[in-house]
């Protein structure tokens, strides 16, 4: 086997996490954690690059973790549009304001608090 394909097999069997985010200081400490974990990644900074990625992605995206204030955008649409493409994707939302009563909950697989991120690594099993 050379080493390309080697390469190739490698990053196909790793998961792939869609980070949905607008704090870019947020992005990069949840990107750099996932990428300690193995984990290939796939960055939006909205709700439109958040369905760009979906629409060009989905086969192989594994989890998707949104924010829920994404500037005048909602994480409610980022789950949703998920939901509808890829209804077996566990969507997951990270908000310093998780009981935001805007949140629908029910679009959500589970909810972390950004304070308290440990409790969202532990639970993937960093």
């Amino acid at each position: 086997m050379n080493k390309a394909r080697k390469l190739l097999d490698i990053i196909e069997s790793a998961p792939t996490v869609l980070i949905v985010e607008d704090s870019l200081e947020f992005m990069e400490v949840l990107y750099h954690k996932f990428q300690e974990m193995g984990w290939n990644t796939i960055r939006a900074t909205n709700v439109d690059q958040a369905k760009q990625a979906i629409d060009q992605s989905k086969d192989i995206i594994d989890l998707v973790v949104t924010d829920f204030h994404l500037g005048s955008e909602r994480g409610n649409e980022v789950a949703e549009y998920a939901k509808e493409h890829m209804p077996d994707t566990p969507v997951i939302l990270q908000s310093g304001d998780p009981d935001d009563p805007d949140v629908n909950k029910e679009l959500f697989d589970k909810i972390y608090n950004k304070v308290n991120l440990k409790d969202l690594f532990q639970d993937i099993g960093a």
